[in-house]
């Protein structure tokens, strides 16, 4: 039986492989979480437009539930987008400074200010700000001067940290 204080040998090839594939899967993760939640805002969308079509009327407090369950949706999926990022930026990172061989080191990677996961995020805030929007108009209550104003600060908040991170 092995101590905990003996260390095992791994070839940098395997290492490679396994960093490979936890980028790749991080990567994957970010699509997955959208492509998720863009399928269920259209159900949404199309429930409520189907309600608004049948003359069915929400409940104002209905509405407001509705309208925080979807913010907090929305949100939450922008949040698993931009941690899965940040966690394959990590690995990346740690991967080309030490699993990387030399001649790959080497060649130009262009710098990107808009990068895939900020125009994810932009497109899971602009569902989410549409659903709300199909909701006021469904509902036809207040809901929206609320919603509208937070989902505006938080953008306005997220965005500013995002702008002043690529400022460096």
């Amino acid at each position: 039986m092995k101590s905990d204080d003996e260390q095992i040998e791994v070839s940098r090839d395997a290492a490679y492989e396994q960093l490979y594939h936890e980028m790749r899967r991080h990567r994957d993760y970010q699509i997955v979480v959208s492509g998720w939640y863009a399928t269920l805002a259209l159900g949404v969308v199309a429930g409520l437009v189907g309600i608004s079509k049948m003359n069915i009327e929400l409940p104002s407090s209905l509405a407001w539930v509705f309208a925080v369950l979807v913010t907090l949706a929305g949100f939450g999926v922008c949040y698993v987008v931009w941690y899965s990022h940040d966690r394959y930026e990590a690995l990346r990172d740690f991967t080309d400074k030490n699993a990387e061989p030399e001649w790959k080191r080497q060649l130009p990677m262009p710098e990107r200010r808009v990068k895939p996961h900020h125009v994810l995020i932009v497109i899971n805030l602009m569902l989410t700000l549409a659903i709300v929007v199909v909701l006021v108009m469904v509902t036809q209550t207040m809901v929206w001067t609320f919603f509208v104003s937070v989902f505006l600060l938080l953008l306005g908040y997220f965005l500013g940290k995002r702008l002043r991170s690529w400022s460096r």
